[in-house]
Order: structure tokens, then C-alpha cells, then sequence
């Protein structure tokens, strides 16, 4: 089996906060979203796969967010030997500075690009599904769905259809007092898709052999987003 080529879409975020170099605001966005998004805010933040109704965990990590002026402060929980173990994001505009604590390179200073929560942009048309009940208290339920277009990501023409990947969302709101407590993510197509994109992109692989890898592979990658605590009580200060 041909060894697939990684593909620095699905890397990238593992290092910074969210996916999604967006730089504007939902238009369609409900008010209790918005009221998180304009807000200092606590987080945690679990990605995981599911394959065989058995989960994995791959990483956790704890932040905080103050909105304005933007400052971000990011600690590896999990796993322990991560190449990185803290990292610090501050800044306005297109490009930011970064502040990363490295197990190797010491304290590592660079510009990047601030990146947002999934969603935060994109994600439109909140269907109301209920109530659910997780970790014993009883929730909201809304769903949304958008597409990402790794075409436009690397510059190929738009006919690559495989390359249109569909993103699912699930926001459990607090019926107490109207705030989001889970941004669950379902990046099960995000994460194939762009695995093959490059093989794909370089004619190793036809649509049709990419749609059967895809249908064969079981496994389900997700992202869990915690809000912990929201309000001024959330502080960062870069050292």
C-alpha cells in the first residue's frame, strides 16, 4: 500500500487552537455563540478517534482566550511528550506572534496566523435538536454543518469534487442561563479527505480509488471543545 503523504491542513491545528484562518464573524450566528466569541473565556479541548465503539484519545488541551486585545494561552495536558508544552498567542491583524515552549528549542518566537475555533466563520443554519443529557445534566442541542473546500486550500481547480468535505457540529447549551458548554466537532471527512489531498492533487490516486478509502475507513475523529469559565475573570498575561 502506497505510504500517504501528510498533508499540513490537519497538522497545523494540533499546534494552535482551533482550524480555520478566518478573520470575520457568522452572519447567522446565534446570540449565545456570539456572546462566547466576544467574550474571555476557559476551555478544554479533546480530539479523539472511534473505531469498533472503542475511543482513543490523542491530546487535551487546556486554554484561555481574552477577546480583546486578543491574547491566548495554550497548555498540553495530554500527551505528555508532546514537542511543545506551552505556547502563548497575542496580536492584532492578519499576522499575530506566537510564543512556543519547546521540549528541544527552548522558548520559540514567530508569526503566525491566528486561528479560530471550527465553525467560528463558516458555520450557519443552527437546527435545534432537542435536549441531551451529558456529564449528568440536561442540554440544548443544536446542529450545524458546513463545507471546507481543500481545493481553494492548495490551489487545485474546483472539478476535484472528493476534495469538498463536509464538517458536523453539535452545540449543547445550557438552558440555565443561555451559554455554550460543548462545541463537539465531527472532522470524520475533514481529516480523510486531506489525508488523500495531496495524492490526489499529484494524480497518484483517482477520485474513484480516494471515495472507496474513504467509505472503507471506519474510523471517526472528533473534537471535544469545553468551555470551563467565560467572563473577566479569564486573564492571560504574556510573559
Amino acid at each position: 500500500m502506497k505510504k500517504k503523504r501528510l498533508f499540513p491542513l490537519l497538522l497545523f491545528p494540533i499546534l494552535l487552537a482551533g482550524c480555520g484562518k478566518q478573520h470575520g464573524a457568522g452572519t447567522d450566528r446565534p446570540e449565545w455563540l456570539s456572546d462566547l466569541y466576544s467574550s474571555n473565556y476557559a476551555y478544554r479541548k479533546t480530539t479523539c478517534t472511534i473505531q469498533d465503539e472503542q475511543t482513543t484519545t490523542l491530546s487535551i488541551m487546556e486554554g484561555k482566550v481574552v477577546s480583546s486585545p486578543y491574547r491566548e494561552y495554550i497548555r498540553v495536558v495530554f500527551p505528555e511528550d508532546s514537542v511543545w508544552s506551552e505556547a502563548y498567542f497575542y496580536g492584532s491583524g492578519k499576522q499575530i506572534d506566537a510564543k512556543l515552549y519547546t521540549r528541544v528549542q527552548g522558548v520559540v518566537e514567530q508569526k503566525t496566523s491566528r486561528v479560530y475555533p471550527y465553525g467560528y466563520k463558516e458555520a450557519s443554519d443552527f437546527s435545534p435538536e432537542g435536549t441531551e443529557e451529558k456529564d449528568g445534566k440536561t442540554f440544548d442541542v443544536y446542529t450545524s454543518e458546513y463545507q471546507v473546500n481543500l481545493n481553494e486550500t492548495l490551489g487545485l481547480p474546483d472539478s476535484y469534487n472528493i476534495l469538498n468535505a463536509p464538517v458536523s457540529q453539535k452545540y449543547y447549551v445550557d438552558p440555565d442561563n443561555d451559554t455554550v458548554s460543548y462545541i463537539c466537532t465531527d472532522l470524520t471527512d475533514l481529516q480523510g479527505r486531506s489525508s488523500l489531498a495531496l495524492d490526489i492533487a499529484y494524480g497518484d490516486l483517482s477520485e474513484a480509488e480516494a471515495s472507496r478509502i474513504l467509505e472503507e475507513d471506519q474510523t471517526r475523529h472528533i473534537e471535544i471543545l469545553e468551555i470551563l469559565e467565560t467572563g473577566d475573570s479569564v486573564e492571560v498575561t504574556v510573559p
